[in-house]
């Protein structure tokens, strides 16, 4: 069906399974190869609980979506 084929990116990542004592297998993926090349500014940081709470002060309504 054409679904899974071989990739070509610079940027492919390998997956291995890596067997635990247990026995039970996990899939690992190592991406620190891509994580070199990511841009460490964050343009959406998340907002602090406080900074929450000091905006619900104020507020006549809440809602959570």
């Amino acid at each position: 069906m054409g679904l899974i084929r071989p990739a070509t990116s610079t940027m492919a990542i390998a997956i291995v399974c890596v067997a635990k004592k247990t026995g039970v297998v996990h899939i690992a993926v190592d991406y620190r190869y891509l994580n070199s090349f990511t841009v460490a500014d964050d343009a959406y940081p998340m907002t602090t609980v406080n900074e929450i709470l000091n905006k619900m002060g104020s507020a006549n309504f809440i809602s959570l979506f």
